[in-house]
């Protein structure tokens, strides 16, 4: 509201969930290398457990209005994956470049999830939660 219909509310809204999962990514990003994984193991299973658990947090509160439920929920979680494999693959490949260049962990995870963020929110508010 402070942008005065520049930025939408539920862009907002999902911006603030998406913050959530990227603390729900590194910290499983970084369990992963700790436990052994390879970078890119560790990349790709952070990635897919950020976008369930954004998905489910978007449906709760960014689209409570349009929440889905049961066999809809299903169906949603798996559009909404595969809405994001798409910004995923940018995501892995921009992150594993960047490690493999810089060896820092935390700066290649978060440029991976930039990648996709805005094509994540467009795609996702048209065709899972439509208004």
């Amino acid at each position: 509201k402070l942008t005065r219909g520049a930025v939408p509310v539920s862009f907002t809204g999902f911006m603030l969930v998406g913050c959530v999962g990227v603390v729900v990514h590194l910290a499983v990003l970084r369990l992963g290398l700790a436990a052994g994984a390879g970078f890119m193991t560790a990349q790709t299973l952070a990635t897919f457990i950020a976008m369930g658990v954004n998905f489910a947090l978007n449906n709760m509160t960014t689209y409570s209005n349009a929440r889905l439920r049961g066999w809809a929920w299903l169906r949603g979680l798996a559009l909404f994956c595969a809405i994001c494999s798409l910004s995923a693959v940018a995501n892995i490949g921009v992150a594993s470049w960047l490690f493999d260049h810089q060896q820092t962990w935390a700066v290649a995870g978060l440029a991976g999830i930039l990648m996709g963020a805005a094509w994540n929110y467009a795609l996702s508010a048209r065709l899972i939660w439509r208004r």
